[in-house]
């Protein structure tokens, strides 16, 4: 949570005893004020500078659900039959998933949900992109439960696994605002029917070469948690760098 109204107890009530992520969408100046500032912030370069930013993310944990993935914001997945008349582009939100899913290890395309639901509306994810248009807003979990796919199979996510997971998306949105529109034609190519048939509440199958982006498999190595020692030895180099 945003300082310096912290969570209490570990669970992101605020001082006021109010779950701060249901309050994005009124916040309150004296009972909520980071969130109030935070999002005056945000309006702000929306309506005064009109300069709507590219991206907005969340970063929470997930007590249920294993492995690192996105709740975003789709028009055809929402509550509200209003929001299902208005056309949206698909790739505008599902490209970044797509292209996590080839890099970073511990996301999963599979577990993302674009929904939006009714008792979302005043979550800071939910009442940014409705409100302010930011298309690209979203919620990135990270699971307590740790991973069931991949080299982390079996294993916690530890400091290492979420650093590595904020460098793999710093650079997916970098391959994303600079070779955003390479991608969509890849997407367009393989698979032309897919956005336009796919269910809102599902994402789109797993999509092969997404133009030129590196698989976390061709990177230079990996840790492999099945080598305790190789893990460990790298774990404490990393954290000695930082």
């Amino acid at each position: 949570m945003l300082p310096p109204s912290p969570p209490v107890h570990c669970h992101r009530c605020g001082l006021s005893d109010e779950d701060l992520n249901r309050r994005w969408s009124r916040p309150d100046q004296t009972l909520h004020p980071v969130i109030y500032n935070a999002k005056g912030l945000i309006e702000y370069c929306c309506r005064v500078l009109h300069r709507i930013p590219y991206f907005y993310c969340d970063l929470h944990g997930h007590s249920r659900r294993k492995n690192v993935f996105f709740y975003g914001c789709s028009q055809a997945g929402s509550w509200n039959a209003a929001d299902r008349t208005v056309p949206e582009d698909p790739t505008e939100f599902l490209l970044l998933p797509h292209i996590l899913q080839q890099t970073a290890p511990a996301f999963s395309l599979n577990h993302c949900n674009f929904r939006v639901e009714r008792g979302r509306e005043s979550t800071a994810r939910v009442a940014l992109w409705r409100q302010l248009g930011i298309t690209r807003s979203y919620t990135l979990e990270s699971s307590y439960c740790g991973c069931d796919q991949g080299p982390y199979q079996g294993y916690h996510l530890g400091t290492y696994q979420l650093h590595e997971m904020g460098r793999n998306l710093c650079e997916a949105l970098r391959t994303l605002y600079e070779d955003g529109w390479k991608l969509k034609l890849v997407l367009a190519c393989s698979s032309p029917q897919t956005f336009a048939n796919e269910q809102p509440n599902r994402v789109v199958g797993g999509i092969a070469g997404l133009g030129g982006v590196r698989t976390y498999e061709e990177e230079a190595v990996l840790t492999n948690p099945s080598d305790d020692s190789d893990y460990e030895e790298e774990y404490h180099a990393m954290n000695e760098c930082h």
